[in-house]
C-alpha cells in the first residue's frame, strides 16, 4: 500500500470508494480524497493510484498553455428534439438504456469532446487532465459570461434603456432567452453531467477533473445571483420594470434548476455544502431557484436532496426557517 496510506482528518468528506459520510481517512499522498475505512482505501486503490500519480507528475512537470477550441458549440443550433435526446440519454434516475436514442452532429461532437480527453489522458495522464482542465474552464467562460451573463445583460439593457420597446424587439429578445436556455442545457447536460457521472466510477481522468466541473456549476449559480440583483421586483412601480424583473426570473430560474437539479443532484457529485448551500440560499431569496416551487417542493425539501445526495450534511439556520415559511405559503396558494 505505498503511497496510499491514509491519516486523520475532520471528518466532513464522503469516502471516495462507498459514499458514506463523515470519512475521516485522508489519502496522505495527495491529500485530496477520504475514506471511510482501510478496506475501502484498498478496493479503491487501483483507480486512486493513477489520480494520484497523475498529480504528482502535473505539479513536477505543469504543460504550457493548452487553447480550447469551443466555436463549433458557441455557433450550434440547438433544437428541442436536441434537447430531448439529451435528457433521455442522461437520464440517470432510470435503469434503462436507449442505444436508439436519436444524436446530431452537436451532440456527438460533445461525447467525442469527452472521449478525447479520455483517449489523451490514457497516452498521458498528466497531458489529459491539463487538457480537461483547460476545456473546463473555456465550458465555464462560455456558459457563463457569453450564454448567461451576456443574455441577461441583453435583456436588462433593453428594458431600462429608457426607450419605447414595441413588439418586435420583445419578440427579438424573446428569442435571444430562449436560445440561450437551450444552449446552457446543452452544455450542462450534454457535457458537465455526463463528466460529473464519469467521476463516481469511470476512468481516472474523470475523478482527478471532478472539481473542476463543479467549479462551472457552481461559477453557474453565482453568476445568476448577480444578473437577478440587477433586475429587482419594482414594488408594482413601472411596467418595464416589472416585465424586465419576470422575464429575467423566468431565464435564470430556467438555468439555476438544470445546474442543482439537473445536474449536481441527479449525478450526485460531492460538494461542499458550504460552496452550494449560502448561493442557493441567495437564489432562493431572490425567488430564482426554479420557476416555481410545486416543481421541486418546498425548501426544506429542496434542502433534503443535496443532504442524501451531494453535500455533507446542511447546518440550518434562520433564513432556511423563513424560505420554508415562504415556500410553503407559496405552494398552498397555488
Amino acid at each position: 500500500m505505498s503511497g496510499k496510506a491514509a491519516s486523520m482528518s475532520g471528518g466532513n468528506s464522503r469516502c471516495h470508494n462507498c459514499g458514506a459520510p463523515n470519512a475521516t481517512l485522508r489519502c496522505s499522498k495527495c491529500k485530496s480524497v477520504f475514506f471511510c475505512s482501510k478496506d475501502c482505501q484498498r478496493k479503491n486503490w487501483k483507480v486512486h493510484k493513477q489520480v494520484c500519480r497523475a498529480a504528482d507528475d502535473e505539479a513536477a512537470n505543469p504543460p504550457e498553455n493548452i487553447n480550447v477550441d469551443l466555436e463549433w458549440l458557441e455557433d450550434a443550433a440547438v433544437t428541442d428534439a436536441m434537447i430531448e435526446s439529451l435528457h433521455e440519454e442522461y437520464n440517470y434516475e432510470s435503469d434503462e438504456d436507449d442505444d436508439n436514442c436519436g444524436h446530431s452532429d452537436t451532440i456527438t461532437k460533445c461525447q467525442e469532446l469527452l472521449s478525447d480527453l479520455e483517449d489523451a489522458a490514457e497516452k498521458d495522464m498528466r497531458l489529459g487532465v491539463a487538457k480537461g482542465i483547460a476545456c473546463a474552464k473555456a465550458l465555464e467562460a462560455l456558459l457563463v459570461a457569453k450564454v448567461i451573463t451576456g443574455t441577461g445583460e441583453a435583456l436588462h439593457n433593453m428594458w431600462s434603456g429608457g426607450r419605447g420597446i414595441d413588439g418586435a424587439m420583445q419578440r427579438q429578445m424573446k428569442a435571444r432567452v430562449e436560445k440561450a436556455e437551450k444552449k446552457a442545457e446543452l452544455i450542462l447536460i450534454g457535457i458537465v453531467k455526463p463528466a460529473l457521472s464519469n467521476a463516481k466510477g469511470g476512468k481516472a481522468i474523470w475523478a482527478r477533473l471532478k472539481d473542476s466541473f463543479v467549479d462551472i456549476c457552481l461559477s453557474t449559480l453565482r453568476s445568476l445571483v448577480i444578473l437577478m440583483e440587477k433586475s429587482p421586483h419594482p414594488g408594482g412601480w413601472g411596467m418595464q420594470a416589472l416585465q424586465e424583473h419576470f422575464q429575467m426570473k423566468e431565464f435564470l430560474a430556467e438555468v439555476s434548476s438544470k445546474v442543482w437539479s439537473s445536474v449536481l443532484y441527479d449525478t450526485k457529485a460531492q460538494v461542499a455544502a458550504d460552496e452550494l448551500i449560502p448561493v442557493m440560499r441567495q437564489l432562493a431569496m431572490l425567488d430564482c431557484v426554479d420557476r416555481g416551487w410545486n416543481w421541486h417542493g418546498s425548501w426544506s425539501e429542496v434542502l433534503d436532496a443535496p443532504s442524501n445526495k451531494c453535500c455533507d450534511q446542511i447546518k440550518r439556520n434562520a433564513a432556511d426557517d423563513e424560505l420554508e415559511k415562504i415556500s410553503s405559503q407559496i405552494r398552498k396558494a397555488d
